[in-house]
């Protein structure tokens, strides 16, 4: 039966063809009306243009049978039929060196190449479900191709975050001398990585650039199961739950309400990454069959954030202080500041100076022998005794103007210890 479509579906057949099939058929000439109607039946991209008729008679009766096309009748149907014509020969041939390609990585076990048509048509997919997407908020190239090969092989890996690269991340084209697996010395491109998120907002852009991909894969492979049901939604949910208060926000305050400890971020990263290999664990193994479920899981089990997160805190916050001539000579307040922020504070007033009882600077009398206030002195207690016993003086100089770990340095008395001078 011939072919017949309204202004509408015209419309919709050619927003659903691939960009690579609309502009080889669109460079030799073939009509929007019969492109739309070859889209219309189904045939939407290069494979199945190359493959839905088995040779150039077949593909003549399929155009003067369905599309109306008689070349004897009408100068202008001979005109678009050898259009058609001419396009699917070069698809043809276009495909064949491809597949010859494909296998040439596959056997050297390298990288696929992703066509800029299939990125470009996931991403418009993306944005007509969705929103649309800033460069930076793009998943790169070399990212995705590494998720497709994750697609075709099976076998699902939980990369690190320094991997999740933007559109607008990807490094030039840079190439590495390899030995492939039959011995001979080749040449293969490097991937692109980033540094690994160093505060929450970076984090929050991988996990969103590492969601955005998965979606972008999923609306491409419908039929892959593992793909499907993931919404944007799903990883605020999960951003909410490791920079909330279970994860990140979970911190130890005293009696006075200071904060004391909290997680230090290395270690927000390390179970971040533990959850996705717990989730991929569960794809692998066919225990879950979509990857929402699997990072739902994943956060709920008890074992993994016991053994990545709970325990390693722990450990962190009871470890002793060593000796000065040891590697870690900080107090808890700087050890903190330090995991929290990646260093220390420096300038006047730091933590260094007079940490507290034991500090390795600093008198514990004044020169009339009178006890001197280690928690006036200390940068993360603080007295706020009125009646208290102490002297609220300076450990170094013995002033009264400013506690120990504020004392610049100048004028420094001795340090006798409670020993008059």
């Amino acid at each position: 039966m011939a072919v017949t479509i309204n202004a509408a579906q015209q419309k919709a057949a050619l927003d659903s063809a691939s960009s690579d099939l609309k502009f080889l058929l669109s460079r030799e000439g073939v009509s929007d009306l019969n492109q739309a109607k070859l889209y219309h039946i189904g045939v939407n991209n290069i494979s199945l243009f190359v493959t839905f008729v088995t040779d150039e008679a077949d593909l003549r009766d399929v155009l003067k049978i369905n599309l109306e096309l008689d070349p004897a009748a009408r100068l202008g149907d001979r005109i678009q039929v050898a259009a058609i014509t001419c396009a699917h020969q070069t698809a043809r041939i276009r495909r064949e060196k491809l597949s010859e390609v494909e296998a040439e990585l596959q056997s050297r076990q390298w990288q696929k190449p992703l066509p800029k048509s299939d990125f470009l048509a996931m991403r418009v997919a993306y944005e007509s479900k969705h929103w649309r997407l800033e460069d930076k908020m793009i998943p790169g190239k070399d990212y995705m191709e590494r998720k497709l090969e994750d697609l075709e092989s099976g076998e699902w890996r939980a990369e690190p975050l320094s991997e999740v690269v933007s559109k607008d991340e990807l490094e030039p084209d840079v190439l590495t001398p390899v030995w492939d697996p039959s011995g001979k010395l080749t040449v293969k491109k490097q991937s692109s990585s980033v540094p690994l998120p160093a505060n929450p907002e970076e984090l929050r852009r991988r996990i969103h650039l590492l969601g955005t991909g998965l979606i972008m894969l999923g609306l491409r492979h419908t039929n892959r199961v593992e793909l499907q049901k993931i919404n944007p939604g799903d990883f605020h949910k999960y951003l909410d739950y490791l920079l909330g208060d279970h994860c990140y926000n979970m911190v130890a305050k005293s009696a006075e309400g200071y904060t004391i400890a909290a997680p230090p971020w290395a270690l927000i990263i390390a179970y971040e990454h533990a959850l996705r290999k717990k989730a991929v664990q569960y794809l692998n193994e066919g225990s879950s069959t979509c990857f929402v479920e699997a990072l739902q899981r994943a956060v709920a089990d008890p074992v993994v954030k016991e053994r990545y997160f709970t325990t390693p805190l722990a450990l962190s916050a009871s470890r002793a202080r060593q000796d000065p001539k040891g590697q870690d000579t900080s107090t808890s307040k700087d050890r903190f500041i330090k995991d929290r922020h990646g260093k220390g504070r420096k300038g006047k007033g730091k933590w260094s100076k007079g940490g507290g009882k034991g500090s390795a600077k600093g008198a514990d009398k004044t020169p009339e022998g009178k006890p001197i206030c280690f928690r006036w002195n200390s940068p993360h207690q603080g007295c706020r005794n009125k009646k208290c016993r102490f002297q609220h003086v300076c450990g170094l100089c013995f002033s009264k103007s400013h506690p120990t770990f504020q004392c610049q340095g100048k004028n420094k008395a001795p340090d006798t210890n409670g020993l008059a001078a």
